[in-house]
């Protein structure tokens, strides 16, 4: 397993730069940049973790980079078309659906799915998908994770489900009885929303990996992303990174001994 620092994390990376180049060979003019769009994060420590890991990486291949926020969905659809060079932050499977986009192999960090319940319904639940099916309980989860959307399509009867437009709704459903879990991201949330009095994490439903991808295009810059990835993983980079952003909080996110390096909120 590889070291990972947890993020709360989806980056999508726009490479206009030629692979057979070099930097020093581009005039001013005619030099790109490998444009790279990381998601969204509910936490800007995650941002800043992921945006300072990518400037690393790409400095070690000598390709100047551009780091940009861009929905989830908008990301896929202009990385797969070609528009931008790939995304920084997706799950294993990405590449089935999105064909034109090539996976780099090495996980970058990773996301852990819980379910959210009322701490007085006392329903701590067995982990996995299959403890869900069992409980035929009303399940909500968030809007536009496609991972936990099609999970959940896939084992969960559609009666039973309910979607929210925010984490905050999500959770306030649990809390007033609308739905018995939410499914979502491990996160502080709960701190956040000043809901850890009432609500709990009643199981971890699954753990994901998150792999950098990029277009197709750019296939021939795979081996050396991966090569650089694990030079940084023997430098202790990402720790380091992770222990600079994370500071006082680095032990809650920072894990020497597992992969991925950082646990990431979506």
């Amino acid at each position: 397993m590889f070291n990972t620092c947890r993020l709360s994390v989806s980056f999508l990376i726009l490479l206009l730069f030629s692979p057979e180049g070099t930097a020093h060979q581009a005039t001013p003019e005619k030099e790109h940049k490998f444009r790279l769009s990381m998601f969204e994060a509910p936490d800007t420590r995650q941002s800043d973790m992921m945006t300072r890991l990518y400037q690393d990486l790409f400095r070690r291949l000598g390709i100047a980079v551009e780091i940009e926020s861009l929905p989830m969905k908008r990301a896929s659809m202009q990385a797969n078309s070609g528009k931008i060079d790939g995304e920084a932050a997706r799950i294993a499977s990405y590449g089935k659906i999105h064909t034109h986009m090539r996976r780099v192999d090495f996980p970058v960090a990773q996301v852990i799915f819980v379910a959210y319940a009322r701490k007085s319904d006392q329903m701590i639940s067995e982990d996995g998908w299959d403890a869900l099916v069992k409980g035929n309980y009303r399940i909500g989860y968030l809007r536009g994770i496609l991972f936990s959307e099609r999970m959940l399509h896939d084992k969960i009867s559609p009666v039973l489900l309910s979607q929210a437009k925010s984490v905050r709704q999500g959770l306030l459903k649990v809390l007033y009885g609308r739905t018995d879990l939410f499914i979502h991201t491990r996160g502080d949330y709960l701190e956040k929303e000043k809901m850890n009095d009432r609500l709990v994490e009643a199981s971890v439903v699954q753990t994901v990996p998150l792999y950098m991808y990029v277009h197709q295009s750019h296939q021939a810059l795979i081996p050396k992303i991966e090569q650089a990835l694990h030079q940084m993983k023997e430098e202790g980079r990402f720790l380091e990174i992770c222990h600079q952003i994370y500071q006082k909080y680095a032990s809650k996110h920072c894990l020497a001994s597992s992969q991925p390096y950082s646990r990431i909120q979506w």
